[in-house]
């Protein structure tokens, strides 16, 4: 199944914070074999000049990390298969709905793997980047007395066809809604705290369940958490997945 993504992104200082240290990141890339999209919103702490830097470092290394996984098919790193392992079996190498192992297919019979080689090499590669960012903001500190203490929390999904890989750090969140089975429609929200702790669950499925686009989604996200205090910065990412 192909998938077509859409995504906006909006983030706000709120109605209580004198800056907005959150930052967000959406990327796109469509080719022959259907969208695959990498989205971060991450919540920076520590102040002017610390808070700031922290989310905006985090999104630069996370995204500089899995640069790779927008690179053209014959450019990408290789995996290597234990075929002694799998025996005479046909691997099929896509993804499940549910990032759950690859199925081994044999006649009259399939079942799974503990995990999959292009699974766990996403994985490693999306935690590589975490970590990258995380001592590139510890880093930042160590030279910069002003800085020191800074942080941030953050939510990644990397989408690519029939899967998401989630990776969360902190309060900030990444929820999933699918609307009808049918149709295959699901949306995806990425937030920080300054969001989800000012908009009831009731009113985010409700929003996020409005046929509208995602841009208009983030920003009626966006008034609601400032009609509701505003209490801290405000970022959503909002991406809409659908077939082709």
């Amino acid at each position: 199944m192909l998938l077509k993504l859409t995504a906006a992104d909006k983030t706000d200082r709120g109605k209580q914070r004198e800056q907005n240290e959150d930052s967000a990141y959406k990327r796109i890339e469509s080719s022959e074999n259907g969208d695959r999209g990498l989205f971060i919103v991450a919540d920076g702490m520590g102040g002017y000049q610390a808070g700031e830097v922290a989310s905006k470092l985090a999104v630069q290394k996370i995204s500089e990390g899995l640069r790779t996984f927008f690179a053209p098919v014959e450019e990408q790193p290789t995996i290597k298969l234990n075929l002694h392992e799998l025996g005479d079996t046909t691997v099929e190498l896509k993804p499940t709905k549910e990032i759950t192992p690859t199925r081994v297919v044999k006649p009259q019979q399939t079942r799974k793997l503990p995990d999959t080689q292009v699974s766990l090499a996403v994985e490693r590669q999306l935690t590589e980047a975490i970590k990258d960012a995380n001592k590139a903001i510890l880093k930042h500190g160590e030279q910069h007395p002003a800085a020191r203490g800074l942080g941030c929390t953050v939510t990644t999904a990397l989408v690519q066809n029939e899967t998401a890989y989630i990776a969360n750090v902190g309060d900030s969140r990444t929820y999933l809604l699918r609307k009808g089975e049918l149709t295959a429609l699901t949306k995806v929200l990425l937030c920080s705290d300054g969001l989800w702790e000012m908009v009831k669950p009731q009113d985010l499925i409700k929003t996020l369940s409005t046929p509208v686009s995602p841009q208009k989604i983030c920003d009626t996200l966006i008034d609601l958490a400032n009609a509701n205090g505003g209490e801290d910065n405000i970022t959503a990412v909002v991406v809409h997945i659908s077939t082709l």
